[in-house]
């Protein structure tokens, strides 16, 4: 698209995203160390947990009387995010592994994770609500409706 397969996408200076924004890519290969990279695969990673418990509270407080529509639009939304979580995670990190390596390494890796994600992300929302569920109840035992 924006590079010929012969070139490595970090040596293009400008990437194009509409006719009025340009990213300047070279800085932020160059921003992308380590310790960044690890924290933003981890916040990927992270998200669908995230997401789903401040879903599970805003339905909590603000949809008082609709517990099944609350469990079933926590399980809908963990469920869209997840899957793109995955296929966002292995983007990002193959696209911004901070050296060559862990970029062939990422690219060697078939993509079954981002084939089976849409299929297996119900197992995965199961794991997920567990983490979740604790953490919410205790915020919930905190500042219960009435105080909100």
């Amino acid at each position: 698209q924006y590079f010929s397969k012969k070139e490595d996408p970090r040596s293009i200076k400008f990437l194009h995203l509409d006719s009025r924004i340009s990213v300047y890519l070279s800085d932020l290969y160059q921003i992308m160390n380590e310790p960044y990279y690890s924290i933003i695969c981890n916040l990927i990673r992270l998200s669908p947990i995230m997401l789903m418990g401040i879903t599970w509270l805003a339905a909590y407080y603000l949809l008082p009387n609709y517990n099944k529509f609350r469990f079933l639009l926590t399980l809908v939304v963990g469920y869209i995010i997840g899957v793109f979580s995955v296929w966002s995670y292995w983007d990002f990190a193959a696209e911004f592994a901070p050296t060559e390596g862990v970029a062939v390494e990422i690219l060697k890796k078939d993509g079954a994770p981002m084939v089976a994600a849409p299929f297996l992300m119900p197992i995965y929302l199961v794991f997920y609500f567990c983490i979740m569920w604790p953490i919410t109840w205790i915020v919930t035992r905190f500042c219960p409706r009435n105080n909100v």
